[in-house]
């Protein structure tokens, strides 16, 4: 597997309002984002597709399967995708730890900070490479790449 082959950003939040909007703003910043409002299935396209994802940002409390759990089955799955978690509740320590994490992003998130936030972690991750090309490429092979997802 190249390295350049990872260039997906998934957002799995249970609020599907949320979803959209993150998702959205995340194409809209040249991004290859997919929206999930469940975890279940979220965790199903990731095990069939993790080659391809750079970075998840999830929502730390849902249903059926909270963010915790969904980080640990990621790690599983491949841990060389990104975890970015994110609640509008107060996370313990101890929480973060058990999944490798110092910090979390706080809801209510300003949509331009979560996206200067998923960027940075996105070019820090192993698919740097990709964000550089995906940088560098032109407007319509951007507006190429970003219809493929829809």
């Amino acid at each position: 597997m190249m390295v350049s082959d990872r260039d997906a950003v998934l957002i799995v939040d249970d609020e599907p309002d949320l979803a959209n909007l993150f998702t959205d703003a995340l194409k809209a910043a040249d991004l290859n984002a997919i929206g999930f409002d469940n975890a279940l299935t979220a965790l199903k396209y990731i095990s069939d597709n993790h080659s391809t994802i750079c970075l998840i940002v999830t929502d730390w409390k849902m249903p059926n399967m909270d963010g915790l759990e969904l980080t640990k089955r990621v790690n599983e799955i491949d841990n060389e995708i990104g975890i970015m978690l994110m609640s509008a509740y107060e996370l313990e320590e101890d929480q973060l730890k058990e999944v490798n994490k110092d910090d979390y992003l706080r809801k209510p998130i300003h949509m331009g900070n979560l996206i200067e936030t998923i960027k940075r972690e996105y070019f820090a991750k192993d698919c740097k490479d990709t964000c550089d090309e995906e940088a560098s490429a032109t407007e319509g092979d951007k507006e190429q790449k970003t219809n493929l997802v829809r």
